[in-house]
């Protein structure tokens, strides 16, 4: 291949590159999940009406969780009566009704384990007759960090490190993550029952499986604890 034609293999690429990353940007998605005409909000293909609920809360983890909750902002405004995102150092920005920090990643750290604490609280706090929309992308699983009994967050900490050192795939590093943790693979769903959710995710995945991405706080487990195990050991972490 030539110079001049390896330059413009490239350039073309670079362009199909730009297209696929802005087809996937928080921007295009959200107005794209969430459709509001009067009080009827549309998410997928169901429909709901906000009159019937009191509240509505915002929660989300996630490199791009703050981003999302701007546009989520953006089509909700008043109706949303409050929320907690937490997203990565260098990616916050102000929003109106919820409230953004920032913690580590990839590695979690004391604000990651706050964060959990603040999501847990809204999630606990939702009633019967509220509304929980839930927010999560890529890097979700160390920013809304916590462990569970017996795990110490310090024990947690070290666990995270080593596997997202140690060549595992992100399915295996959250299969190990959901099973020391007292919010992912689902747990955080059972906490806001009865309350109505909502789930939106951008994948960093492959294969979009939804329960991998940001550890599934809100949504079904496919593993257990053996399959956690298997892991650790594969990789010699024990």
């Amino acid at each position: 291949m030539q110079r001049s034609e390896y330059e413009q293999f490239a350039k073309q690429a670079n362009r199909i590159f730009l297209k696929g990353v802005e087809a996937v940007t928080p921007a295009k998605l959200i107005p794209g999940s969430l459709h509001l005409q009067g009080s009827h909000l549309r998410a997928g293909d169901k429909t709901y009406d906000l009159d019937n609920f009191k509240n509505i809360w915002v929660i989300g983890a996630g490199k791009a969780s703050a981003a999302m909750g701007h546009y989520t902002e953006a089509i909700l405004g008043d109706r949303i009566t409050g929320g907690f995102i937490v997203t990565r150092y260098g990616s916050y920005c102000n929003l109106r009704r919820i409230t953004v920090a920032e913690a580590g990643h990839p590695d979690p750290d004391t604000n990651s384990f706050l964060a959990s604490e603040k999501i847990r609280h809204i999630a606990e706090a939702a009633q019967e007759s509220d509304l929980v929309i839930c927010l999560w992308s890529g890097g979700g699983s160390a920013l809304m960090a916590d462990s569970h009994e017996p795990v110490t967050a310090d024990e947690y900490i070290t666990a995270n490190h080593l596997l997202v050192r140690c060549g595992a795939t992100i399915r295996e590093i959250n299969t190990v993550r959901k099973h020391i943790s007292a919010t992912k693979g689902g747990q955080l769903a059972q906490l806001i029952w009865p309350a109505t959710t909502i789930n939106i995710l951008i994948s960093d995945v492959p294969g979009n499986e939804t329960g991998v991405i940001a550890s599934g706080p809100t949504l079904p487990d496919d593993s257990d604890f053996n399959e956690a195990l298997s892991v650790i050991r594969r990789y010699d972490l024990w």
